[in-house]
């Protein structure tokens, strides 16, 4: 921040032509000033600081995606070291962390280096009846204390929600190839094909097969992708085997709104999830 005064159109110097007072909130004047003078004030400073904020976006092994935020207040540290095989976990403070609800089945969730632990019992200190490696997170073998517990319950979900929209076709025993309702520009990662309840793959995939040989290299075979998109347009899905007459296709896409408003930054939008994030701090990713 900045301020320069000037007297009549010429700026002033400070300690010569005037000097700030002791209360830091009046400034005197060390030259005469005549009736009719014009005295001014310019004021400038760059723009305030927002406080660093974070989010984390999962996607689960159900293919549901859960935004949470990530708050280091309600963050503590892993007080003893963490054992695949231990049944209890003790953190350094426990009262940051949710309190589960075991009749209504709402366990408390934290992360531990990339792991979803589910628990329903707080003990100070102490979580137990813990469920590890929830949601296709993988279960550390061992995490050494000192490590970041996140707290990831229901107090840090964003109050956001994905819209589903979901467009169905029948096979028909021949047709591999539908229209679609919208523009697929993006390519396949825009939705998903699910045909007869089974969700398809949409990119190729390495195989081991054991009738082509004994061993890798000569054993493995890459399957294709189950579908693709095609047309001027981006709107023809076409599948890689045609369903049966009358299996049902689903194509599932999900469509998101803008967390801010047009032409603002999300640090400083006025909307119910900027401002949900802007409540919490998170440090620097290492």
């Amino acid at each position: 921040m900045k301020i320069i005064y000037a007297l009549n159109g010429e700026l002033l110097s400070p300690t010569v032509d005037y000097k700030v007072r002791d209360d830091l909130q009046s400034v005197q004047v060390l030259r005469s000033i005549n009736d009719g003078d014009v005295f001014d004030i310019i004021h400038y400073t760059s723009p305030v600081s927002t406080k660093r904020f974070g989010y984390r976006q999962f996607k689960d092994i159900l293919n549901r995606t859960h935004y949470k935020r990530i708050n280091s207040l309600t963050e503590t540290i892993l007080n003893k070291d963490l054992s695949y095989t231990d049944l209890r976990i003790e953190v350094v403070d426990g009262s940051i962390l949710d309190e589960p609800n075991k009749a209504l089945n709402l366990p408390g969730i934290i992360f531990i280096n990339g792991e979803r632990i589910e628990y329903f019992v707080k003990e100070d200190n102490v979580i137990r009846q813990i469920r590890r490696g929830t949601l296709g997170t993988g279960v550390n073998t061992f995490v050494k204390a000192g490590a970041t517990v996140s707290n990831q319950g229901a107090v840090e979900t964003i109050p956001y929600k994905d819209k589903t929209i979901i467009q169905e076709f029948e096979g028909d025993g021949t047709a591999t190839d539908f229209t679609l309702n919208f523009s697929a520009q993006y390519g396949v990662n825009q939705f998903e094909v699910f045909v007869g309840g089974k969700r398809l793959r949409k990119t190729t995939l390495e195989k081991f097969n054991h009738l082509l040989d004994q061993t890798s290299p000569a054993a493995d075979e890459t399957l294709p992708a189950e579908f693709s998109v095609h047309g001027t347009d981006d709107n023809i899905l076409r599948l890689l085997n045609a369903p049966i007459d009358g299996q049902q296709i689903k194509v599932v896409r999900k469509v998101g709104t803008q967390w801010r408003e047009e032409g603002v930054a999300l640090k400083e939008s006025k909307t119910a999830i900027s401002s949900f994030l802007r409540a919490s701090t998170t440090k620097l990713p290492e």
